[in-house]
C-alpha cells in the first residue's frame, strides 16, 4: 500500500492523480479527497496504523506560506521522527527543497546562494526544511529526498543529479507535474528506486 502524506498539497494532489489509476493508495490528510475506488482516506490521528500497513511511504507536507508560518512549530521534522522511528520496513520518499543542502555533502552552490539561504536559514519553513534532511539522511530504513528547485506550473522534460547543478536563484526552475511525475516513479519503479535510495536527488527543468 502507496501512504501520501498532503495529499491535498500542490504536488501530493498530482502524485495522487497519477497514482490512482494503478495502485491501492491511502491518502492522509486534512482536507476533504473525491472518493475513488482505490482511495482510502485517513486522518493524521490514524497516521501509525496507517504506517503498519504501508509499503511506500511519501510525504509531501509543507508549510502553507503565510504570517503564522514564521511562528509554527517544526511540524514536517516531527513527522519524519514518528515515521523514521516506525518498526515497519517501507520505502520513504520525502519532498523537500533545492536550498537544502545534502547534509552528506557534495552540493557546490555559487556564493551568492550559499549567502541568500544563510540569510534565510533562521525562518521556520526553511529551517523545517533543513532539520527534515537532517533527519532522513540518518535514517537505516530506505529512503529518498527530493529536492527540487523553484516550484512552477506545468509539467514537461525534467533532468535529475545527485547534487546542485545549477544557482537557485539564476532562474532554474521545476514543474509540479515534473516533480509528481519523478516522486510517483520513486514509488513504483524498483530500478528506479535502487538508483535514488539513499539519496538526495536534485530535480530541474530541461
Amino acid at each position: 500500500m502507496i501512504v501520501i502524506l498532503g495529499a491535498t498539497g500542490r504536488i501530493g494532489s498530482r502524485i495522487l492523480e497519477k497514482l490512482l489509476p494503478n495502485h491501492k493508495v491511502t491518502a492522509v490528510a486534512r482536507k476533504d479527497i473525491p472518493p475513488h475506488p482505490n482511495l482510502t482516506t485517513k486522518s493524521f490521528d490514524d497516521l501509525d496504523s496507517v504506517l503498519s500497513e504501508a509499503t511506500v511511504v511519501v510525504s509531501c507536507l509543507g508549510h502553507v506560506p503565510s504570517v503564522n508560518m514564521l511562528f509554527e512549530p517544526l511540524f514536517v521534522t516531527e513527522i519524519n521522527k514518528k515515521i523514521g522511528e516506525h518498526p515497519s520496513n517501507f520505502r520513504f520518499i520525502q519532498l523537500n527543497s533545492g536550498g537544502v543542502d545534502n547534509p552528506h555533502g557534495g552540493d557546490s552552490r555559487p556564493f551568492m546562494d550559499r549567502l541568500i539561504i544563510g540569510s534565510i536559514g533562521w525562518l521556520t519553513p526553511f529551517r523545517d526544511s533543513i532539520q527534515s534532511a537532517n533527519y532522513i539522511s540518518t535514517l537505516k530504513k530506505e529512503w529518498c529526498c527530493v529536492r527540487p528547485v523553484n516550484f512552477i506550473e506545468g509539467e514537461g522534460e525534467y533532468e535529475v543529479f545527485e547534487h546542485a547543478t545549477k544557482s537557485v536563484f539564476s532562474g532554474a526552475a521545476a514543474k509540479m507535474g515534473s516533480i509528481a511525475d519523478f516522486m510517483s516513479k520513486l514509488a513504483t519503479d524498483d530500478v528506479l528506486w535502487n538508483k535514488w535510495k539513499f539519496k538526495m536527488p536534485m530535480l530541474y527543468d530541461k
